[in-house]
């Protein structure tokens, strides 16, 4: 079940960013907050038009600050 495998990917010691792709509506979202279960940070590139790299380089930045911040 992919709402498993997000969780276990989620308990490794380096997971700063996963990355989830795969065909529309087949349960990405649901499957990966459901994981999440609130923690983290969740963001999506799925949008019509391609994301500016800023928009990708501010989540790298917050994921990282995430990070440390556990630390």
């Amino acid at each position: 079940m992919l709402q498993d495998q997000i969780a276990q990917r989620l308990k490794e010691r380096n997971m700063l960013i996963q990355v989830v792709i795969g065909p529309r509506q087949i349960g990405k979202t649901t499957s990966l907050k459901a994981a999440l279960a609130g923690r983290g940070i969740y963001h999506t590139a799925d949008y019509p038009a391609p994301l500016p790299h800023t928009e990708i380089e501010k989540w790298w930045k917050e994921a990282l600050d995430h990070a440390f911040a556990l630390t």
